[in-house]
């Protein structure tokens, strides 16, 4: 997974504190357990990225075989949605947004809370080493950028809310402010990653490594977050 940015001087974590993502597996509405998906289809973004991976593991635990279900690759987190919608797959990987609106629209059932099950590191502000060496005022712009906005979230709802009803198009305002009062308990105004969780992604991953795996600090830069942060 690529870098993160965490500040260098910081205190002492506490993993539990840390947010979950809010990722969920959902099925259509006559799906009402995971022993339904046998024979059947699930939406994800991709087999080998975060959501393919996270259903695959939720299989596992479900004791279901990749044999008897198939993860189909949509592309995109509207794309699973009207899968859902149309009746053309049976489950899919999407994000809280999507969810309170499908469970209000056509019947969409939470089947797992992927952050809850699995505790990985969640979505991340992420870019490759050499464009931050290349482009390092850039890189912090757009850190700062995530920091402001992140606090614009949380302190003026108001303000958010037709932002993100024209962003994603299907939400009434009901059906906004639930996705809003969803995100809000789980942004953070000093948005840490989750050790824990991104040291979950390397083990998950160690198996496939073409060498010695790899180090958190290989993959996380503290140096821009820090900067954002300060007073």
């Amino acid at each position: 997974m690529p870098s993160t940015i965490e500040p260098a001087r910081r205190p002492a974590r506490r993993e539990p504190a840390v947010r979950l993502p809010g990722l969920g597996q959902q099925g259509a509405a006559h799906v009402d357990a995971p022993h339904a998906l046998a024979g059947q289809r699930i939406g994800v973004l991709s087999i080998p990225g975060q959501t393919g991976v996270s259903a695959a593991a939720m299989l596992d635990k479900w004791k279901l075989r990749l044999e008897d279900v198939e993860l189909l690759e949509l592309g995109t987190y509207p794309a699973i949605y009207r899968a859902l919608q149309e009746g053309r797959i049976a489950a899919g990987v999407l994000t809280a947004d999507y969810e309170v609106a499908g469970s209000v629209a056509f019947g969409l059932r939470r089947l797992a809370d992927l952050g809850q099950e699995l505790r990985f590191q969640g979505p991340i502000v992420a870019t490759t080493r050499g464009y931050a060496r290349a482009h390092p005022e850039r890189v912090q712009r757009a850190v700062d950028a995530y920091v402001q906005t992140i606090a614009l979230f949380l302190d003026q709802p108001d303000r958010v809310l037709e932002s993100m009803k024209r962003h994603l198009g299907f939400l009434n305002h009901e059906q906004a402010l639930a996705v809003h009062a969803f995100y809000a308990r789980r942004f953070q105004r000093r948005p840490y990653p989750s050790e824990a969780g991104m040291q979950r992604v390397i083990d998950l991953y160690a198996p496939s490594y073409s060498r010695s795996a790899l180090r958190l600090d290989e993959i996380w830069d503290r140096s821009f977050l820090d900067r954002s942060l300060q007073p």
